[in-house]
């Protein structure tokens, strides 16, 4: 069989120059994703109703007759009858397109969503204006777009040019297993044989190659190979890798997000002025539209413009607040105590954000050798591991000490961010503490950065149950050991998965070490963290791409059944792959694996827990890490962080005893690689409320949105404490978002808007759907910057077209509040009011 390599590259020699669509009679997978990453619109016959292409397109696999249509700026398309030929095609009409194959039409707007694109066609009656590309996730337009064809399956249509395919000479690349060393001692080995050698892949990787004379271009192969004619070399970064294609979606594009952004019916909010009352919906009064909260005598109806008054209700877990009385004094009272506590509180922040924004003294400069780091790096990273690799780079060097938080998907990328920063500290001959939650953590860092660093000349030990090592300078990975650890040269720490450590523990060791960076990893902020975070009281950088190929686990909530569970396993088995069972009671441990042992004889299985034997962890790890473990049978203690590439399938029992935040970490065990991973919860006993809502939120959310799970986390748990670990009396009664604003508000933010107008609503007949005209009310409400609010207006202008003029007056109104507003920055001068 010819390498994919070779196939594609001669079919990108075959389409120089040409326009139109090509038929290919191979059916691979690997050439299909290497034609794409050169820039060439590849698709399946067998779904070419799916797919859009500009001026090229290849089809793979079986030729059939196709039509060509074209969608571009001044193309005439009737929108009734483009809409019956989809549905004919299989595609589905929704309120919004989301997943390949849909189509939605909002007055003069189409979105369609395709394998390799999604685009948003904007119409004048039959007449396309516009065209863009927008994400299917958050429905906004990315960039404009010259339009496109697609192609119909006609038995009247036209078959494409035939691409022949013809070899000799042809000989394939050893295989390099994932070892780019491997791969560079190869690419020198052919220049001395007089070869000419080229890679295709990321640029950064050009650092590896810098003196062997290697061509390192764009675009990638999973199989390069030898053309012993040419005497040339073709190495692909996947093949170095030892990538395996995957069929999936469109990747999307994630934007942040503030808080969740809407309100069910029913739903406990607080009004500043009137208390905690019910949601019960909206309703149209006196020409406008308002938000109609119930109280225990009588409902107050709300004008929608002034929906900042407004909080959702979110208090510790399993308190359902009381409703107040309208006319009563009581939380006029109630709302003056909570001012006085957030006074003392606003007082605490002041004098953290002097202690931590103080010049350090010294700066961290770009180093030699910092590039060459970078290469070692085996994947391409995505947009957002760049930025947040910039903001931390950037307060490096900067005067001020760091103080960051990443908040980054499971496997999304973070550790990386944070090893950048980590080089750039030890190349300026400063120590770091990794501080881990887990022994298991720390030991897999251990051993990936000493492979990492070491070839740099900086030495990497390890501070644990596993074992323990020391120096006078180097990286010290480590569990809370490390907090005891004295460094005369200390730089910087950082604290993953932060969300295990306590608000105290991480206090007391900043207090120690008032002059060194900080820079926290996590997935699922502690309340505290992302409470801050959320209202910009300190740095936060968020990763939300996920790495190319990268599909969500799909999630099964389910009660316990032996034989559901002897399928789950058997099935990832057959794949050579590898499981997880959790179980997080060690006294049950023993019986699950006798039982599993008789289902399923012959399988090599172990026990893995805290109280084990160091030795005897490590043991295991290591014989798990070599795929001769098959199933890991183990309590909560693998949710921190570990990567196992092969295992993707992972068994909770009894999620129900688990929390929302440590349930999303566990399933982000699996699913660290480009094959798809299977996350099966089976409980045993479902009565609690709190435990359905969290099941129901992780079926919600994939395992790619675990900040959305954060927030949601907040609204189950609530936020017992704001600061530090005192709790605050006045945050169950005020919910935490209005004690937030109080704290705001005494931190010099002014919230007093009261400006009076009317026919500020968004009309029915724009935004049909009630929950979507809720969501933007709260989103214009959250809004704390004028550019908020015209990011706001220009979502709604893209999605639903040009907005009436209630609208308009909706807008006016927020931005000409939002400039009343006075936020604080970290680095000015802070007087608190007297009297709040």
């Amino acid at each position: 069989m010819l390498p994919s390599g070779f196939i594609t590259l001669r079919v990108l020699d075959f389409l120089r120059g040409k326009k139109g669509f090509f038929h290919l009679d191979v059916d691979n997978l690997k050439v299909l994703y290497e034609l794409r990453t050169f820039g060439v619109f590849a698709g399946r016959a067998d779904r070419v109703q799916f797919f859009a292409f500009r001026e090229q397109a290849v089809i793979l696999g079986k030729r059939i007759p196709l039509r060509k249509l074209e969608l571009g700026r001044n193309s005439r398309i009737r929108l009734t009858d483009l809409s019956q030929i989809l549905v004919s095609l299989g595609w589905e009409r929704v309120d919004f397109a989301e997943d390949v194959g849909q189509f939605a039409i909002r007055g003069g707007v189409l979105d369609m969503v395709f394998e390799n694109m999604a685009l948003r066609f904007v119409l004048d009656g039959d007449v396309i204006e516009d065209v863009k590309e927008f994400s299917p996730y958050t429905q906004i337009s990315i960039s404009r777009s010259d339009g496109i064809f697609i192609l119909l399956p006609d038995p009247e249509g036209e078959m494409g040019e035939e691409i022949q395919i013809s070899a000799s000479g042809i000989s394939p690349n050893p295989p390099f297993l994932g070892d780019f060393k491997k791969a560079v001692d190869y690419a020198r080995e052919m220049r001395e044989k007089g070869y000419r050698v080229v890679f295709f892949g990321n640029p950064v990787r050009s650092a590896l190659f810098k003196d062997t004379r290697v061509e390192v271009r764009a675009g990638n192969l999973y199989e390069g190979f030898v053309d012993i004619l040419d005497r040339t070399v073709y190495i692909g970064e996947w093949e170095v890798l030892g990538a395996e294609p995957t069929y999936s979606k469109l990747k999307v594009q994630k934007v942040p997000i503030k808080t969740p952004r809407y309100l069910d019916i029913g739903d406990f909010v607080v009004h500043e002025d009137y208390g905690v009352g019910v949601f019960v919906g909206l309703e149209r009064r006196m020409g406008t539209e308002m938000m109609a909260i119930q109280y225990k005598n009588g409902k107050v109806f709300v004008p929608v413009y002034k929906s900042h008054k407004i909080s959702k209700y979110v208090g510790p877990e399993g308190y359902e607040p009381e409703i107040s009385s309208l006319y009563s004094t009581s939380w006029k009272a109630e709302k003056i105590k909570a001012l006085e506590e957030a006074s003392e509180i606003a007082r605490e922040i002041v004098n953290i954000i002097f202690e931590r924004k103080t010049p350090r003294g010294f700066s961290y400069p770009p180093v030699e050798g910092e590039r060459e780091f970078w290469a070692t790096f085996p994947y391409e990273e995505t947009e957002d591991q760049k930025r947040a690799i910039g903001d931390v780079l950037r307060d490096l060097e900067g005067p001020y000490v760091m103080d960051r938080l990443i908040v980054g998907e499971v496997s999304f990328g973070k550790t990386e961010v944070a090893l950048r920063a980590a080089f750039r500290v030890l190349s300026h001959g400063r120590s770091i503490i990794w501080l881990c939650p887990s022994t298991l953590l720390a030991y897999q860092h251990y051993l990936n950065f000493k492979e990492r660093l070491e070839n740099f000349g900086i030495p990497v030990y390890m501070v644990s149950r596993l074992k323990r090592e020391m120096g006078d300078f180097g990286l010290f990975v480590g569990t809370h050991a490390l907090l005891n650890l004295k460094l005369e040269n200390l730089g910087l720490v950082i604290i993953d998965e932060e969300q295990h450590f306590g608000v105290l523990q991480k206090e007391k060791f900043k207090r120690l070490n008032p002059k060194v960076d900080y820079l926290y990893l996590s997935a699922t902020p502690i309340p505290r963290t992302l409470g801050l975070g959320l209202e910009g009281l300190i740095d936060v950088s968020h990763i939300r791409t996920p790495p190319p190929g990268r599909l969500p686990v799909e999630t099964y909530v389910e009660p316990w059944n032996e034989e559901r569970v002897k399928e789950a396993i058997e099935r990832e088995i057959s794949r050579d792959g590898q499981v997880f069972y959790v179980y997080n009671r060690i006294e049950k441990l023993g019986e699950i694996y006798e039982n599993l042992r008789k289902l399923l004889p012959g399988i090599h299985m172990a026990v893995l827990h805290g109280r084990m034997k160091k030795s005897e962890m490590r043991e295991i790890m290591d014989r798990f890490s070599k795929n001769q473990i098959k199933v890991l049978i183990s309590t909560a203690i693998i949710e921190a962080g570990l990567d196992f590439r092969n295992a993707n399938t992972i068994i909770i029992d009894s999620p129900e005893i688990l929390g929302l935040a440590q349930i999303h970490q566990l399933r982000g065990r699996v699913g660290r690689w480009n094959r798809q991973a299977y996350a099966y919860l089976f409980y045993r006993d479902l009565r609690s409320e709190n435990a359905k809502k969290r099941l129901g939120y992780i079926l919600m959310y994939s395992s790619t949105e675990g900040y959305k799970l954060a927030l949601r986390d907040l609204e189950i748990r609530g936020m017992g404490e704001i600061l530090g670990v005192k709790q605050h009396g006045q945050v169950k009664r005020m919910g935490f978002k209005l004690y937030l604003k109080l704290i705001k508000r005494a931190l010099g933010f002014r919230f007093d808007y009261e400006e009076e107008i009317e026919g500020a609503y968004i009309p029915e007949d724009y935004i049909k759907s009630p929950d979507k005209r809720v969501e933007y009310y709260i989103r214009l409400a959250e809004a704390e910057l004028e550019e908020e609010v015209e990011a706001i207006y220009n979502e709604m202008v893209d999605i639903f077209g040009e907005p009436p003029h209630e609208v308009e007056r909706l807008i006016e109104y927020h931005i000409k509040r939002v400039r009343g507003l006075l936020p604080p920055s970290p680095h000015q001068s802070f007087s608190l009011p007297h009297s709040i």
